[in-house]
């Protein structure tokens, strides 16, 4: 007969297992949520972040289950839509990602520090640059430290528009004062490897990616669909930074 957890007891199991995903101990974290979810079958917190523990792993249909999972139980997870609509956006499936992204901010718009630099991102993937342009806009208005919509306004005025000199250097300045405080480094030194990337400086621009993606996984996600890249996605040089693993 299965042993039967109090409720205290399955609460410490999902910590466990939340800590375990933080420390990148996957298999851990998946063994953790999967006992809490053995005896509580409706825990819609231990399948959303099991659900973004497999995305860690790169396990995405497995990932996409717990996501529908977890909102089929809590419909206004808003956390879980926006990582749902993460995962819609590296498989690609930009205009489901969109839905998803302003479902989760009409139910809470202050769960990301830069909402409108976000969506412009989806916006911009959309080939929709005229309001990508107007949501970066909006968001610097908004926050003028906003350096994600900074880098889209930039990205999305070179690529559309074939050069945006004023725009690249207001976003390299404002990431590199964004260096030393910021806590996400690794998204920092991703967006000024763009910049260099928009400006034909490649071996500049690895020079930043590379370090980026020893910091964290998001760049080796972001490349790939960043229009700053589009045009060294087949260079070797490019390849050869993108399919190396490293170690954290």
């Amino acid at each position: 007969m299965a042993m039967t957890l109090n409720s205290q007891e399955i609460r410490s199991l999902a910590q466990r297992g939340e800590l375990y995903r933080q420390q990148g101990q996957y298999t851990q974290a998946i063994d953790n949520f999967n006992q809490v979810i053995e005896h509580d079958p409706h825990h819609a917190w231990a399948f959303a972040h099991r659900g973004v523990t497999y995305r860690q792993i790169k396990n995405y249909q497995l990932a996409l289950a717990d996501f529908n999972q977890a909102l089929c139980l809590k419909p206004d997870y808003a956390w879980i839509l926006i990582h749902r609509a993460y995962l819609y956006s590296m498989k690609k499936q930009y205009d489901v990602a969109l839905l998803d992204f302003d479902k989760a901010m009409s139910i809470n718009d202050n769960i990301l520090p830069y909402p409108l630099g976000e969506r412009s991102l989806l916006l911009s993937y959309l080939g929709r640059y005229t309001e990508a342009i107007d949501c970066c806009l909006q968001g610097l208005q908004e926050n003028s430290g906003d350096y994600i919509s900074a880098y889209n306004l930039a990205v999305v005025k070179a690529y559309w528009q074939g050069s945006a000199p004023l725009e690249i250097n207001q976003a390299r300045a404002l990431l590199q004062t964004l260096m030393d405080t910021a806590p996400d480094r690794a998204g920092i030194l991703y967006r000024l490897g763009g910049l260099a990337a928009l400006e034909n400086q490649l071996e500049q621009a690895l020079n930043y990616l590379q370090p980026a993606l020893i910091l964290a996984e998001e760049p080796r996600e972001l490349v790939h669909h960043d229009l700053a890249w589009w045009r060294w996605r087949a260079d070797p040089r490019f390849q050869a930074v993108i399919m190396q693993e490293y170690e954290r």
